[in-house]
Protein backbone atom coordinates (compact mmCIF):
# COMPACT_ATOMS: atom_id res chain seq x y z
CA UNK A 1 0.00 0.00 0.00
CA UNK A 2 2.90 2.38 0.49
CA UNK A 3 4.53 1.35 -2.83
CA UNK A 4 1.60 1.13 -5.28
CA UNK A 5 3.76 0.03 -8.22
CA UNK A 6 4.36 -3.22 -6.35
CA UNK A 7 0.63 -4.00 -6.49
CA UNK A 8 0.70 -3.72 -10.28
CA UNK A 9 3.94 -5.69 -10.38
CA UNK A 10 2.18 -8.70 -8.85
CA UNK A 11 0.33 -9.11 -12.17
CA UNK A 12 3.61 -9.81 -13.97
CA UNK A 13 5.30 -12.12 -11.47
CA UNK A 14 4.80 -15.87 -11.46
CA UNK A 15 3.55 -17.58 -8.35
CA UNK A 16 6.50 -18.35 -6.07
CA UNK A 17 7.49 -21.79 -4.89
CA UNK A 18 8.12 -22.30 -1.15
CA UNK A 19 11.89 -21.91 -1.64
CA UNK A 20 11.83 -18.81 -3.86
CA UNK A 21 12.13 -15.06 -3.24
CA UNK A 22 11.84 -11.98 -5.45
CA UNK A 23 14.20 -9.00 -5.16
CA UNK A 24 12.60 -5.69 -6.15
CA UNK A 25 14.98 -2.83 -6.97
CA UNK A 26 14.05 0.85 -7.09
CA UNK A 27 10.61 0.91 -5.47
CA UNK A 28 9.47 4.42 -4.52
CA UNK A 29 7.41 5.10 -1.41
CA UNK A 30 4.33 7.34 -1.81
CA UNK A 31 2.39 7.06 1.48
CA UNK A 32 2.94 7.75 5.16
CA UNK A 33 1.26 5.24 7.43
CA UNK A 34 0.88 4.05 10.97
CA UNK A 35 -0.03 0.71 12.48
CA UNK A 36 0.26 -2.86 11.26
CA UNK A 37 -2.21 -5.46 10.04
CA UNK A 38 -5.76 -4.52 10.99
CA UNK A 39 -4.56 -1.26 12.59
CA UNK A 40 -2.77 -0.11 9.39
CA UNK A 41 -3.85 3.45 8.44
CA UNK A 42 -2.89 5.95 5.75
CA UNK A 43 -1.79 9.22 7.38
CA UNK A 44 -0.65 11.30 4.40
CA UNK A 45 1.53 11.67 1.35
CA UNK A 46 5.23 10.81 1.53
CA UNK A 47 7.95 12.48 -0.54
CA UNK A 48 10.63 9.86 -1.13
CA UNK A 49 14.02 11.58 -1.01
CA UNK A 50 16.23 8.50 -1.29
CA UNK A 51 19.02 9.03 -3.84
CA UNK A 52 18.82 7.62 -7.36
CA UNK A 53 21.14 5.04 -8.90
CA UNK A 54 22.81 5.32 -12.33
CA UNK A 55 19.59 4.04 -13.99
CA UNK A 56 17.36 6.62 -12.28
CA UNK A 57 15.84 4.17 -9.78
CA UNK A 58 15.53 4.84 -6.05
CA UNK A 59 18.30 3.16 -4.09
CA UNK A 60 15.94 0.74 -2.40
CA UNK A 61 15.67 -3.05 -2.38
CA UNK A 62 12.76 -5.12 -1.18
CA UNK A 63 12.85 -8.89 -0.83
CA UNK A 64 9.48 -10.63 -1.14
CA UNK A 65 8.79 -14.14 0.12
CA UNK A 66 5.53 -16.02 0.08
CA UNK A 67 3.81 -15.96 3.47
CA UNK A 68 3.03 -19.14 5.37
CA UNK A 69 -0.62 -19.94 5.99
CA UNK A 70 -1.19 -19.85 9.79
CA UNK A 71 2.50 -20.38 10.62
CA UNK A 72 2.34 -20.24 14.48
CA UNK A 73 5.72 -21.31 15.87
CA UNK A 74 6.47 -23.48 12.82
CA UNK A 75 7.90 -20.39 11.10
CA UNK A 76 10.84 -20.42 13.55
CA UNK A 77 11.73 -24.08 13.02
CA UNK A 78 14.47 -25.05 10.56
CA UNK A 79 11.96 -26.16 7.91
CA UNK A 80 10.19 -22.79 8.10
CA UNK A 81 13.42 -20.79 7.89
CA UNK A 82 15.12 -22.80 5.16
CA UNK A 83 12.21 -23.12 2.76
Amino acid sequence: MINPELIVGMLFMASMEDNEAIEIVGAERFSQYMGYGSSFRFVGDYLDTKPLDAMGRRKTRIVAIDALDCPTKLQYETSGLLR
